[in-house]
C-alpha cells in the first residue's frame, strides 16, 4: 500500500471520528440535557482531534520502517520523540 494513501486514511479517519464524537456529545446535550456525559463525548472528540497528527507521525514511522528507509525512519522517530517529550513536559508544567 502506498505511504501517502495510508497517511491520508489515518488523517481522514481521525478527523471524521473526532467530528462524530463532538457531534454526538452536542446532540446528547441538546436532547437529554445530560451535560456530564455530553462533555465527556466532546472532550473525547477533541482529544482525538489533537492526537490525530501524532497518530499520523506514528503511522509514518511504521511505514518508513517497513520500507527500510533509514533516513526517514530516523527523522520521523525524532519527531515522534519530540512530540512525546512536549506532551510529557506540558503535563508536568
Amino acid at each position: 500500500m502506498k505511504t501517502e494513501l495510508v497517511i491520508s486514511n489515518v488523517l481522514r479517519l481521525g478527523v471524521w471520528s473526532s467530528m462524530a464524537l463532538i457531534a454526538s456529545g452536542s446532540g446528547w446535550h441538546f436532547l437529554s440535557g445530560d451535560s456530564a456525559s455530553a462533555a465527556r463525548l466532546v472532550t473525547a472528540g477533541l482529544v482525538l482531534l489533537i492526537a490525530t497528527p501524532v497518530l499520523r507521525v506514528a503511522a509514518s514511522l511504521a511505514l518508513f520502517a517497513v520500507e527500510r528507509d533509514k533516513i526517514y525512519t530516523l527523522v520521523t522517530a525524532a519527531v515522534l520523540l519530540l512530540l512525546a517529550l512536549s506532551f510529557i513536559l506540558g503535563k508536568a508544567g
